[in-house]
């Protein structure tokens, strides 16, 4: 679940939002590191906002495209210091502003042995939430992360779970095929809410928002997706007006049932 927001004395709001996790997630596979980056440059001109990649898939995008080396603060020593520690420190987050910092995958991870492969399950299943949660104590008020994997995977998975809003790309119809089917899983099997979820297009808006809508098995109407333009600024901005009520995970199943369930898959 997530922890009321509080804010730290040290860190300044330019503006008040309302705190949020907003995940950016491809299931179709599209690279999403340069979108995240847009759209965090743009909510920090609203808000203090951390921006996190999680290395699901072994991956590093992020620290090429926001030109972030760092050898030592980066995602991965987050996720060993989980394992070590039981909790992180976001401390010497590197810092791309006033009121954005940017944890990136390790762009020198060795490919054939990620942290992913150096912790246990629990560490992979507790991240995702304790990254967000870590983060919205210690002041920031909007929390982007840009997932790289399917939800089978951990972190993607437990992410999708305490995110408010998940941001999905559409660049082809065959993506979007997939990204639907992705979506009605998630509803019907693990119980998350249809309207935290939209799609991004660049085109074909309309067409796209006619097809994306949730069926159940007997073929009623459950939920419309909300489509809009992949722009950063005006997604920036209807996140900042749509704010939840109150930042949580939402229902869903019991942490311990979901994780059992997500193995069997």
């Amino acid at each position: 679940m997530f922890l009321f927001h509080k804010r730290h004395p040290g860190l300044k709001t330019p503006k008040k939002v309302k705190p949020q996790a907003v995940v950016v997630w491809s299931p179709a596979g599209d690279d999403t590191a340069e979108l995240s980056l847009s759209l965090a440059r743009e909510l920090a001109r609203q808000a203090r906002t951390l921006l996190v990649e999680l290395p699901c898939l072994g991956i590093p995008r992020l620290g090429f495209a926001a030109n972030i080396m760092d050898r030592g603060n980066h995602t991965d020593a987050l996720i060993l210091e989980m394992h070590k520690k039981g909790e992180i420190s976001l401390e010497r987050v590197p810092k791309a502003s006033d009121t954005l910092s940017i944890l990136a995958a390790d762009v020198f991870a060795l490919p054939d042995y990620p942290a992913t492969h150096k912790v246990e399950l629990e560490t992979l299943i507790g991240f995702p939430g304790e990254v967000i949660n870590k983060a919205l104590r210690d002041g920031y008020s909007m929390v982007v992360v840009d997932c790289q994997g399917q939800f089978t995977t951990p972190m993607t998975h437990f992410a999708l779970r305490h995110a408010d809003r998940v941001l999905i790309p559409v660049r082809r119809y065959g993506g979007l095929a997939f990204s639907l089917l992705n979506v009605k899983r998630l509803v019907q099997a693990f119980r998350h809410e249809p309207a935290k979820f939209w799609l991004l297009a660049r085109e074909n808006l309309e067409t796209i928002a006619e097809i994306a809508v949730l069926k159940d098995e007997e073929g009623r109407e459950v939920g419309r997706l909300k489509v809009l333009e992949e722009e950063a600024r005006a997604i920036a901005q209807e996140l900042a007006a749509s704010a939840p009520e109150a930042a949580g995970a939402g229902p869903g199943l019991p942490a311990e049932m979901e994780g059992s369930l997500l193995i069997r898959l």
